[in-house]
C-alpha cells in the first residue's frame, strides 16, 4: 500500500455503515438540550430571586447595625422607618417629620430601595422606653428607634418574596439595640 493512504476497514456483517446522522436523531438530540437549557434557566431565575430578598436582608440588616452605632457616637436619637413594602428611610431625631423635637425638627437622611422581587412583608416593633417615645409618621409600616444610651425599640421585620413561604426576619433587641437576622 502506498505511503500516505489508508484502507478502510469492512464493515462486520449485520452492522449498518454510519456515514450520517439522519433526522429523528438530530431531532431527538435537540429536545434534550431544549430540556436540560429550560431547567438550568428556571433553577437560575429561582436563585437570583432568592439572592435579591438575601440582599434586602441583609441591607436592612446592615442599616439597622450603621444606625444603632450612628445614634450611640453621635448622642442622637435615630430612627428606621419602613415606610411600605419596597421602600425604607433613616430619619434623624424622629420618624414623623411633624413631631417637634429638639434640638431640631426631623431629618429624613437617606431612603432605601428593596431589591425586587422581594418586599417587606410584615414590621411589628414597640416601643417601651416611654420617657423617650417618638411616634411614626402616618402611613409607615413601623419604626424602629435607636436612642444615644445605645437601646432601642424592640420589634421585628420580614422580609420575603412572592410566590414562596421562604422568609428572612430581622430583630432588633430593645435593651441592647444588637439587630440579627434569622431565616
Amino acid at each position: 500500500m502506498p505511503f500516505g493512504r489508508s484502507r478502510r476497514l469492512p464493515t462486520p456483517r449485520g452492522c449498518l455503515d454510519d456515514r450520517g446522522v439522519t433526522m429523528v436523531e438530530l431531532t431527538v438530540v435537540m429536545v434534550l438540550i431544549g430540556i436540560l437549557g429550560s431547567i438550568s434557566v428556571w433553577g437560575l431565575h429561582t436563585y437570583s430571586q432568592s439572592q435579591s430578598m438575601k440582599q434586602t436582608a441583609n441591607g436592612l440588616l446592615g442599616e439597622f447595625r450603621a444606625v444603632a452605632q450612628r445614634a450611640t457616637a453621635e448622642d442622637r436619637t435615630y430612627c428606621v422607618s419602613i415606610d411600605n413594602a419596597t421602600t425604607y428611610s433613616v430619619w434623624r431625631y424622629s420618624c414623623n417629620p411633624s413631631e417637634p423635637t429638639t434640638p431640631a425638627t426631623p431629618v429624613k437622611v437617606t431612603t432605601f430601595h428593596v431589591a425586587s422581587p422581594s418586599l417587606i412583608q410584615s414590621v411589628s416593633f414597640t416601643n417601651t422606653n416611654t420617657g423617650l417615645a417618638h411616634t411614626c409618621g402616618t402611613g409607615t409600616l413601623g419604626c424602629a428607634f435607636f436612642y444615644p444610651r445605645g437601646n432601642s425599640s424592640s420589634g421585628s421585620v420580614t422580609v420575603g418574596r412572592p410566590g414562596t413561604s421562604v422568609t428572612r426576619v430581622i430583630s432588633v433587641v430593645g435593651l441592647t439595640g444588637r439587630a440579627y437576622q434569622s431565616s
